[in-house]
């Protein structure tokens, strides 16, 4: 059985002060926008298309791994928000789960799975937990978006099929912290982002959605946020190491489906990871990128080899390649000479294409390129 199933990379969707432009203006945290009204049913898309993927896995694999088949969430779309959240966290106080983001609490791969272990299967039913970690930076729009996508999987799943969800941020997965992205705006606090943390989780509170998230996790489990000025290969570096080390600390355990909710910066980082090669993709909002293991490879490893594609970048954000051959990322399995992983979707936004936001009509909704990058 496969440790990991599926990588799954999204971007989230649209931000409030890209519809609203004044509304940086009058906050304090004019660095940590969250979702537009328009962003929260992008967000909602979103969770379906991965809960399609999840389910179309199921069904394409005769001894298949994943549970059986999503209701392709049926519930949510008939206006159901009364939503279990399948999670084996336990639900502690707002004050500890504060604290505990940025102290060095470890918690193990399979530990949010031990209240479904004993779950049976049979010839006619699989019936075994499918865990799915959703990782998403800690900034208030990507953890919007991840919540989004968890109610929606959850929502799918049949009670026949258990899954476990589960909501961690990590620091790794930041934004890009360049000088070009705050010019208008403060940029956020020194502390390793553990205050824009403490507002997503406050907002997740709010929300009754605080079993979702594992509030043990410790904000630099696979790496630290950027520095402000980041440059580019280091911001790309830091993306990468975090996914070497979130992919091998999920090696060790089966039934694993990982999705990742960051920043179009980071995505690119990330899906030039998986895919061994450097990337410069169009990555729109609430976008989706969908890995799969390699088959030949040695478990999901691959060992990186960093390079980047060059410092200089265009107004909106896009880096302009004046890379040499030495300078390219490679990311490959020990002892072999091709990535770990084949990337079946890219930056996709087919799923977004039943809407427009803002009146606009257009099939690649998602693909709208903002002023901001990010």
């Amino acid at each position: 059985m496969t440790a990991i199933s599926r990588v799954l990379v999204a971007r989230h969707a649209v931000r409030l002060d890209v519809s609203d432009k004044s509304w940086a203006c009058s906050s304090p945290t004019p660095y940590d926008p969250p979702l537009a009204r328009e962003g929260e049913a992008q967000s909602a898309l979103l969770g379906r298309a991965i809960a399609a993927e999840l389910a179309a896995a199921a069904a394409s694999s005769s001894s298949s791994s994943l549970p059986l088949p999503l209701h392709a969430a049926a519930h949510v779309a008939a206006g159901d928000h009364d939503v279990s959240l399948r999670s084996s966290a336990s639900d502690t106080s707002a004050s500890s789960s504060l604290s505990s983001l940025s102290s060095g609490a470890t918690s193990s791969p399979g530990s949010e799975s031990t209240a479904l272990s004993n779950v049976s299967s049979s010839r006619d039913q699989i019936t075994r937990t499918l865990n799915v970690h959703v990782h998403a930076s800690p900034f208030l729009r990507c953890v919007q978006t991840a919540h989004h996508i968890a109610r929606q999987i959850i929502a799918a799943m049949p009670s026949s099929a258990p899954v476990n969800v589960q909501l961690r941020m990590d620091a790794f997965l930041g934004e890009w912290l360049t000088y070009d992205y705050f010019t208008n705006v403060s940029p956020p606090p020194d502390d390793g982002h553990a205050s824009i943390a403490a507002s997503s989780l406050s907002w997740l509170l709010s929300q009754g959605d605080g079993r979702l998230l594992d509030r043990a996790w410790p904000l630099n489990k696979f790496g630290n946020s950027g520095e402000y000025g980041e440059r580019w290969r280091s911001m790309y570096s830091r993306f990468s190491n975090g996914l070497q080390a979130l992919t091998d600390y999920y090696s060790t355990s089966e039934n694993n489906v990982i999705i990742i909710v960051t920043h179009g910066a980071g995505c690119n980082a990330l899906v030039g990871a998986l895919a061994g090669k450097p990337m410069l993709l169009d990555v729109g909002l609430a976008s989706l990128t969908v890995a799969v293991p390699r088959k030949g490879c040695k478990g999901d490893e691959f060992t990186p080899n960093y390079g980047y594609g060059g410092e200089k970048r265009d107004r909106s954000g896009y880096a302009v390649y004046s890379h040499h051959h030495e300078d390219q990322l490679t990311f490959l399995p020990e002892g072999s000479t091709s990535p770990c992983w084949d990337l079946t979707r890219i930056a996709d936004t087919s799923h977004l294409s039943v809407v427009a936001p803002y009146g606009v009509e257009s099939d690649r909704a998602g693909s709208l390129i903002y002023d901001l990058y990010r």
